[in-house]
């Protein structure tokens, strides 16, 4: 059996065979060779590229390529989860707080307030600039509850310098990952009702741009106005409505 054979055996193709949407890497990847006419040459699994097959993984490539593009927008999806909120603990005498404090660090590209409780009450932090905190902590003098925050080099830097463990919530845009494996389900990339038709046209232009060289593919899937333009405003459109805290015009009796 080849490499081809195996990547698409009948387990593999069984959700795009039977008519759904992808869910998962997998069936996207069948899902995009399919419709560039049948180019399972550019679907192989991992490992299967060399020298003399190098876009063997193209298609995976370009949808890794068009997830991170994209994680760096927001939408109504990756924003933290309210169930499964984002919060760290202070330790005391120690004013900044990394990765290791707080992984979800690391993948925020926008923070919207964090709230540090006190008892059961929540109290609003204030951001401020890096050079003002430094300059506000130089001395090592201030120490108590931290009333403000700055976001610097992928740490958070709380001011005063706390001298009790408090918990901090954290509201932000989030990074969200790819799929973990060929076969994971219901990654907001890969669900028609998420992402899965924004990535899967960004994934056909990187192709079109970087691999067959086709222009005409190149201008229908393009992210300036093309087919990924599209899908991309369709989800800041849905993602700016459901959030919108604007008066909505309602009609009158006359």
């Amino acid at each position: 059996m080849s490499d081809i054979d195996r990547a698409f055996s009948p387990g593999f193709s069984a959700g795009f065979e039977g008519g759904g949407a992808a869910t998962d890497l997998q069936t996207m990847i069948f899902r995009i060779a399919a419709e560039l006419g049948a180019r399972f040459d550019l679907a192989g699994t991992p490992g299967t590229a060399t020298k003399s097959r190098p876009n063997a993984e193209a298609i995976r490539n370009a949808i890794n390529t068009a997830i991170f593009e994209y994680q760096k927008h927001r939408f109504r999806f990756n924003e933290i989860n309210p169930e499964m909120p984002t919060t760290f603990e202070t330790v005391p005498l120690q004013s900044t707080y990394s990765t290791a404090d707080c992984p979800a660090i690391s993948t925020m590209f926008m923070i919207d307030y964090i709230n540090i409780q006190i008892g059961n009450t929540l109290m609003k932090l204030s951001q401020n600039t890096p050079e003002r905190q430094h300059l506000n902590i130089q001395l090592f003098t201030q120490f108590g509850l931290p009333t403000s925050y700055a976001y610097e080099g992928n740490t958070l830097i709380l001011y005063p310098v706390p001298v009790s463990a408090y918990k901090c919530w954290i509201g932000c845009h989030l990074a969200m990952p790819p799929p973990a494996s060929d076969t994971e389900e219901n990654n907001v990339w890969m669900t028609p009702q998420n992402a899965e038709r924004l990535i899967r046209c960004r994934a056909k232009y990187e192709i079109a741009v970087h691999v067959t060289r086709n222009p005409t593919m190149a201008q229908a899937m393009s992210p300036d106005n093309g087919e990924t333009y599209r899908s991309y405003m369709e989800l800041k459109r849905e993602g700016n409505k459901i959030t919108s805290t604007l008066s909505r015009v309602r009609p009158m009796k006359f």
